[in-house]
């Protein structure tokens, strides 16, 4: 009778053979080592910076495209619907001349747009361009900053109107203001 209180007590009290309830420590941190090797690999392999630069040159030659097109209308506008000389403009603001006096309508070119950084892309006309009969615009170029690794220039992207293709320009062939890009 003895044997059996003794061992009512020990099993009611939980020193028998029951089985531990909950993880311990370690376990607990090697969950986590292991969860926290796996996210570490997640994003080697997805490589964020690499994804940032393409969305930001994406984002530029979808502007550059942008402005190209403004500037084939307004080329189009002021020769043909206008009555001006046909002329690319020469900066972004301009509006077409009061010259020649066969103007009758003034047409404004886009404002300044910014890359995804907030510089604003580089436009450039032929030399000595003013939009008017004497000196028309006639090839311009606008150029924006190429990305690599999220914020490293590795360049610029530059587009023609001669050519009317975006292309990639290497940074030791440009810097602003040298009309590297020529139009």
């Amino acid at each position: 009778m003895k044997a059996k209180n003794i061992l009512n007590r020990i099993s009611s009290k939980g020193i028998g053979l029951s089985l531990p309830k909950g993880f311990t420590l370690i376990e607990l941190l090697i969950v986590v080592a292991i969860l926290g090797i796996l996210a570490a690999a997640v994003l080697v392999a997805i490589n964020p910076a690499q994804k940032i630069a393409a969305a930001k040159n994406s984002t530029v030659k979808s502007d550059l495209s942008a402005v190209a097109s403004a500037a084939t209308l307004f080329n189009t506008d002021t020769g043909i619907n206008a009555g001006c000389v046909a002329s690319y403009p020469n900066n972004f603001g301009v509006s077409t001349p009061a010259s020649p006096a066969s103007c009758t309508t003034t047409i404004t070119f886009m404002s300044a747009v910014n890359d995804p950084n907030g510089v604003a892309y580089d436009f450039e006309a032929t030399a000595s361009c003013a939009m008017t009969t004497a000196a028309p615009c006639t090839a311009v170029s606008v150029m924006g900053t190429a990305f690599a690794e999220g914020t490293t220039v590795t360049g610029v992207w530059c587009w023609r109107s001669a050519t009317g293709a975006i292309t990639n320009m290497a940074a030791a062939n440009y810097a602003a203001g040298d009309l590297l890009c020529n139009p």
